[in-house]
């Protein structure tokens, strides 16, 4: 007969999995891409990197807790949204973000300007509580006076003059 002790790895890995597989709306990012902030700054939208790693417990909650929260997330909609992985620390493309954006804890958010410069004001490193996250956002939007995003509705076109919204 098993013991109550050989299953409680399983019983652990289960629990797990149902914590830590949160779904519904979170901000959806994109592999950091060099060539993604250069069309970003053609195009004048703002880009906001999220310096992160698997081994990072503030990270995680950051994913979980603030990047979960609606404000946070329609905040971000006009933003071009990168997520670097910087979880092998030895590797070169860790290193050589690690030097370009001077990463010196994770997890780190940076946001680049219309124009692709680094808005150093606004860095913020650690956990951030949604509130304090927005708040940060909305203020580095009314600097660079970038609007918020506003999903348009989409527009049926109809040949029958009296189906027309």
């Amino acid at each position: 007969m098993k013991s109550l002790f050989s299953r409680a790895p399983l019983f652990l890995l289960i629990i797990c999995c149902i914590v830590g597989c949160k779904e519904g709306p979170h901000v959806e990012w994109k592999a950091y891409d060099e060539n993604l902030i250069k069309q970003a700054a053609e195009s004048h939208r703002p880009v906001i990197i999220y310096f992160a790693a698997a081994w990072c417990g503030p990270c995680h909650a950051l994913k979980d807790y603030t990047f979960t929260d609606p404000g946070v997330i329609n905040a971000l909609e006009g933003f071009e949204r990168l997520k670097a992985d910087m979880s092998f620390s030895h590797s070169v493309k860790v290193q050589e973000l690690d030097n370009r954006y001077r990463v010196s804890g994770l997890p780190t958010v940076v946001l680049l300007d219309p124009n692709g410069k680094e808005a150093v004001e606004f860095r913020m490193r650690g956990f951030v509580h949604p509130p304090n996250f927005l708040k940060t956002i909305q203020l580095f939007k009314a600097l660079y006076q970038i609007k918020d995003y506003i999903a348009q509705p989409k527009i049926l076109e109809s040949k029958d003059p009296e189906n027309v919204p």
